[in-house]
């Protein structure tokens, strides 16, 4: 993703909530493409993820668990 910004605007750096809602968006769009090529229930796929990380729900993981969950599901594609 990138943005252009003029010399006079000022970038003010993402909040958490917005940094642990990209990552969200991006796990989102890794389970719909690993479900796609295996079709696995995307339930299915949630699950593994949790039970990987050892948490009830992505809504609980930290922004540290949620890059460590993009990382599991690049490995899980083969990337």
């Amino acid at each position: 993703m990138s943005f252009w910004v003029s010399a006079n605007t000022a970038v003010s750096p993402m909040t958490r909530s917005e940094i642990k809602a990209a990552l969200a968006s991006e796990i989102k769009t890794l389970v719909g493409l690993y479900h796609h090529r295996t079709q696995t229930p995307y339930t299915t796929i949630h699950q593994e993820l949790n039970q990987r990380q050892g948490v009830q729900s992505q809504t609980m993981c930290t922004e540290a668990q949620l890059r460590e969950r993009v990382r599991l599901l690049e490995q899980m594609m083969g990337r």
